[in-house]
Protein backbone atom coordinates (compact mmCIF):
# COMPACT_ATOMS: atom_id res chain seq x y z
CA UNK A 1 0.00 0.00 0.00
CA UNK A 2 1.42 3.40 -1.01
CA UNK A 3 1.82 6.39 1.27
CA UNK A 4 -1.09 8.09 -0.50
CA UNK A 5 -3.34 5.10 0.16
CA UNK A 6 -2.22 5.00 3.78
CA UNK A 7 -3.19 8.65 4.14
CA UNK A 8 -6.53 8.01 2.42
CA UNK A 9 -7.27 5.11 4.75
CA UNK A 10 -6.34 7.22 7.79
CA UNK A 11 -8.58 9.99 6.51
CA UNK A 12 -11.38 7.47 6.04
CA UNK A 13 -11.03 6.28 9.64
CA UNK A 14 -11.02 9.84 10.99
CA UNK A 15 -14.03 10.86 8.90
CA UNK A 16 -15.94 7.76 9.99
CA UNK A 17 -15.37 8.77 13.61
CA UNK A 18 -16.30 12.35 12.77
CA UNK A 19 -19.53 11.15 11.18
CA UNK A 20 -20.48 9.37 14.39
CA UNK A 21 -19.45 12.49 16.31
CA UNK A 22 -21.89 14.68 14.36
CA UNK A 23 -24.64 12.09 14.74
CA UNK A 24 -23.99 11.99 18.48
CA UNK A 25 -24.14 15.78 18.71
CA UNK A 26 -27.46 15.76 16.84
CA UNK A 27 -28.93 13.20 19.25
CA UNK A 28 -27.68 15.12 22.28
CA UNK A 29 -29.13 18.43 21.10
CA UNK A 30 -32.48 16.85 20.21
CA UNK A 31 -32.70 15.20 23.63
CA UNK A 32 -31.88 18.54 25.25
CA UNK A 33 -34.54 20.30 23.18
CA UNK A 34 -37.25 17.79 24.06
CA UNK A 35 -36.27 17.92 27.74
CA UNK A 36 -36.28 21.72 27.59
CA UNK A 37 -39.75 21.94 26.04
CA UNK A 38 -41.08 19.33 28.48
CA UNK A 39 -39.62 21.13 31.50
CA UNK A 40 -41.20 24.45 30.48
CA UNK A 41 -44.57 22.81 29.88
CA UNK A 42 -44.41 20.97 33.23
CA UNK A 43 -43.49 24.17 35.09
CA UNK A 44 -46.38 25.96 33.39
CA UNK A 45 -48.90 23.33 34.45
CA UNK A 46 -47.55 23.39 38.01
CA UNK A 47 -47.92 27.18 38.11
CA UNK A 48 -51.43 27.17 36.67
CA UNK A 49 -52.54 24.64 39.29
CA UNK A 50 -51.68 27.11 42.02
CA UNK A 51 -54.37 29.35 43.47
CA UNK A 52 -54.29 33.16 43.57
CA UNK A 53 -51.93 33.56 40.62
CA UNK A 54 -51.11 37.25 40.06
CA UNK A 55 -51.88 38.70 36.65
CA UNK A 56 -48.23 39.52 36.12
CA UNK A 57 -47.43 35.80 36.22
CA UNK A 58 -49.42 35.31 33.00
CA UNK A 59 -47.48 38.09 31.33
CA UNK A 60 -44.26 36.45 32.49
CA UNK A 61 -45.39 33.11 31.06
CA UNK A 62 -46.21 34.73 27.74
CA UNK A 63 -42.75 36.28 27.55
CA UNK A 64 -41.20 32.99 28.64
CA UNK A 65 -42.82 31.12 25.77
CA UNK A 66 -41.58 33.76 23.34
CA UNK A 67 -38.06 33.12 24.61
CA UNK A 68 -38.62 29.37 24.35
CA UNK A 69 -39.62 29.79 20.70
CA UNK A 70 -36.52 31.89 19.99
CA UNK A 71 -34.28 29.29 21.63
CA UNK A 72 -36.08 26.61 19.64
CA UNK A 73 -35.36 28.49 16.39
CA UNK A 74 -31.68 28.67 17.31
CA UNK A 75 -31.67 24.95 18.05
CA UNK A 76 -33.29 24.28 14.67
CA UNK A 77 -30.65 26.40 12.92
CA UNK A 78 -27.90 24.45 14.70
CA UNK A 79 -29.44 21.12 13.71
CA UNK A 80 -29.68 22.20 10.08
CA UNK A 81 -26.00 23.09 10.08
CA UNK A 82 -25.04 19.88 11.86
CA UNK A 83 -27.03 17.83 9.34
CA UNK A 84 -24.94 19.33 6.55
CA UNK A 85 -21.68 18.56 8.36
CA UNK A 86 -22.83 14.98 8.90
CA UNK A 87 -23.92 14.49 5.29
CA UNK A 88 -20.70 15.86 3.79
CA UNK A 89 -18.51 13.66 5.97
CA UNK A 90 -20.72 10.61 5.29
CA UNK A 91 -20.42 11.26 1.55
CA UNK A 92 -16.65 11.22 1.77
CA UNK A 93 -16.77 7.94 3.69
CA UNK A 94 -19.02 6.49 0.98
CA UNK A 95 -16.71 7.76 -1.76
CA UNK A 96 -13.64 6.13 -0.21
CA UNK A 97 -15.58 2.90 0.33
CA UNK A 98 -16.62 2.97 -3.31
CA UNK A 99 -12.99 3.43 -4.32
CA UNK A 100 -11.67 0.48 -2.32
CA UNK A 101 -14.35 -2.17 -2.78
CA UNK A 102 -13.76 -2.79 -6.52
CA UNK A 103 -10.02 -3.05 -5.85
CA UNK A 104 -10.56 -5.76 -3.25
CA UNK A 105 -12.58 -7.87 -5.68
CA UNK A 106 -14.14 -6.64 -8.96
CA UNK A 107 -16.95 -9.16 -8.43
CA UNK A 108 -17.73 -7.97 -4.93
CA UNK A 109 -21.50 -7.48 -4.96
CA UNK A 110 -21.93 -5.49 -1.73
CA UNK A 111 -25.07 -7.45 -0.90
CA UNK A 112 -25.46 -5.64 2.40
CA UNK A 113 -26.06 -2.45 0.44
CA UNK A 114 -23.52 -0.23 2.17
CA UNK A 115 -23.57 3.13 0.36
CA UNK A 116 -20.69 3.89 -1.98
CA UNK A 117 -22.01 7.00 -3.73
CA UNK A 118 -20.48 10.42 -2.95
CA UNK A 119 -23.92 11.92 -3.62
CA UNK A 120 -25.50 10.15 -0.64
CA UNK A 121 -26.84 10.69 1.92
CA UNK A 122 -28.99 13.47 0.59
CA UNK A 123 -29.28 16.50 2.83
CA UNK A 124 -33.06 16.26 2.69
CA UNK A 125 -33.87 12.60 3.10
CA UNK A 126 -37.57 12.09 3.99
CA UNK A 127 -36.85 8.96 6.02
CA UNK A 128 -33.91 10.41 7.91
CA UNK A 129 -34.38 10.64 11.67
CA UNK A 130 -32.43 13.91 11.52
CA UNK A 131 -35.04 15.49 9.26
CA UNK A 132 -37.97 14.03 11.20
CA UNK A 133 -36.56 15.39 14.45
CA UNK A 134 -36.18 18.83 12.89
CA UNK A 135 -39.84 18.76 11.92
CA UNK A 136 -40.71 17.96 15.54
CA UNK A 137 -38.59 20.89 16.74
CA UNK A 138 -40.46 23.13 14.29
CA UNK A 139 -43.75 21.85 15.72
CA UNK A 140 -42.70 22.59 19.31
CA UNK A 141 -41.51 26.05 18.29
CA UNK A 142 -44.92 26.71 16.80
CA UNK A 143 -46.66 25.35 19.90
CA UNK A 144 -44.57 27.71 22.05
CA UNK A 145 -45.61 30.72 19.98
CA UNK A 146 -49.24 29.59 20.12
CA UNK A 147 -49.02 29.23 23.91
CA UNK A 148 -47.49 32.70 24.20
CA UNK A 149 -50.35 34.23 22.24
CA UNK A 150 -53.07 32.41 24.16
CA UNK A 151 -51.56 33.23 27.55
CA UNK A 152 -51.17 36.88 26.63
CA UNK A 153 -54.78 36.94 25.42
CA UNK A 154 -55.88 35.64 28.82
CA UNK A 155 -53.62 38.15 30.57
CA UNK A 156 -55.17 41.00 28.57
CA UNK A 157 -58.67 39.84 29.46
CA UNK A 158 -57.81 39.91 33.17
CA UNK A 159 -55.84 43.15 33.17
CA UNK A 160 -57.69 45.32 30.67
CA UNK A 161 -61.09 43.65 30.97
CA UNK A 162 -61.04 43.03 27.24
CA UNK A 163 -59.64 40.12 25.30
CA UNK A 164 -56.67 40.58 23.03
CA UNK A 165 -58.24 40.92 19.58
CA UNK A 166 -57.46 37.71 17.74
CA UNK A 167 -60.31 35.55 16.53
CA UNK A 168 -60.03 31.78 16.30
CA UNK A 169 -59.70 31.65 12.52
CA UNK A 170 -56.87 34.18 12.47
CA UNK A 171 -55.14 32.36 15.31
CA UNK A 172 -55.21 29.02 13.44
CA UNK A 173 -53.97 30.72 10.28
CA UNK A 174 -51.09 32.33 12.17
CA UNK A 175 -50.06 29.06 13.82
CA UNK A 176 -50.14 27.14 10.54
CA UNK A 177 -48.25 29.94 8.80
CA UNK A 178 -45.45 29.87 11.38
CA UNK A 179 -45.18 26.08 11.14
CA UNK A 180 -45.18 26.20 7.34
CA UNK A 181 -42.45 28.84 7.26
CA UNK A 182 -40.20 26.65 9.39
CA UNK A 183 -40.82 23.56 7.24
CA UNK A 184 -40.09 25.56 4.08
CA UNK A 185 -36.91 26.85 5.73
CA UNK A 186 -35.78 23.27 6.47
CA UNK A 187 -36.56 22.04 2.96
CA UNK A 188 -35.07 24.95 1.03
CA UNK A 189 -31.93 25.14 3.18
CA UNK A 190 -31.13 21.45 2.85
CA UNK A 191 -31.94 21.36 -0.86
CA UNK A 192 -29.67 24.33 -1.48
CA UNK A 193 -26.79 22.79 0.46
CA UNK A 194 -27.34 19.49 -1.36
CA UNK A 195 -26.19 21.07 -4.64
CA UNK A 196 -22.93 22.42 -3.24
CA UNK A 197 -19.62 20.79 -2.53
CA UNK A 198 -18.37 20.75 1.05
CA UNK A 199 -15.78 23.38 0.15
CA UNK A 200 -18.35 25.76 -1.31
CA UNK A 201 -21.34 25.09 0.92
CA UNK A 202 -20.18 27.43 3.67
CA UNK A 203 -19.24 30.24 1.26
CA UNK A 204 -22.32 30.15 -0.95
CA UNK A 205 -20.52 29.35 -4.22
CA UNK A 206 -22.05 26.69 -6.40
CA UNK A 207 -19.78 23.94 -7.66
CA UNK A 208 -21.52 23.66 -11.00
CA UNK A 209 -23.20 20.32 -10.33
Amino acid sequence: MSIAEDLLKADFDQCFNQMRHYDGIFTTVVNFAFAFFTAVATATVALLLQSNIPNSAYLGLSILYCLVAIIGMLILAFLLRNRCYFAFVARFVNEVRGYYLPQIDPNFSNQTGLPTSPRKPRMLSPGSTHVIHMYFIAFFNTASIAASILIYRYYASLTYQSAFVLNFGLFIFLVLFILTIQIIWIILYLRYKDNLSADHAWWGKANGT
